[in-house]
């Protein structure tokens, strides 16, 4: 379920289980633990430095709700904890045209079932609340965890692309997802 009754415009997103709300000045040490672990940059091109942690936290402080631009920090309800970051902007990916999004979930809750979980939701707010015609993400060829979730989600796999990012140097390799309005009509995964 979205947040529609905009009781606080700091949360885009509400689930069962989790809700999605803007990024905090104190919400850099869960950056540092997601952008600065190994582990978890492994699919990414390597860790980030602490600076660019810091640049990208005040970016997506920035601009939240600025031109389609949300991406945030994913809280459990039930203990309010942070577990991770998620979100999503328009256009970002070079001659594919649509909205774009992306999760990282902490280690220890992951498997959880909340990348489903969110990733339903944005579908839902993309498709019922924006009226966006067309959903992207990507994902490491080898990141077959990632690649459940959406395939779970009944993305589709349009094939391999190439495309440079500077602040990832080996993601130059990508496997492109794709989830077109006239295929939601409201569906859930369970």
């Amino acid at each position: 379920m979205t947040n529609q009754n905009n009781e606080n415009p700091n949360v885009l997103l509400d689930s069962k289980r989790l809700y999605l709300r803007r990024v905090e000045k104190d919400d850099l040490e869960l950056f540092k633990q997601l952008f600065c672990d190994s582990k978890m940059m492994h699919f990414l091109g390597g860790t980030w430095t602490t600076d660019l942690v810091t640049e990208t936290l005040i970016e997506w402080r920035a601009e939240w709700g600025k031109n389609n631009y949300y991406y945030g920090v994913l809280i459990r309800k039930d203990t309010s904890e942070e577990i991770g970051i998620a979100g999503f902007t328009e256009n970002t990916i070079p001659e594919e045209p649509g909205l774009e999004f992306s999760w990282f979930i902490v280690p220890e809750q992951q498997q959880k079932g909340y990348a489903t979980e969110m990733t339903q939701e944005i579908l839902a707010y993309a498709f019922d609340e924006m009226e966006i015609d067309r959903v992207l993400a990507e994902t490491h060829p080898e990141n077959i965890a990632s690649s459940r979730v959406l395939e779970k989600s009944l993305f589709v796999n349009i094939g391999d692309r190439a495309n440079k990012y500077d602040f990832l140097p080996d993601f130059e390799k990508q496997v492109l997802w794709e989830y077109n309005r006239v295929n939601w009509k409201g569906k859930k995964t369970e």
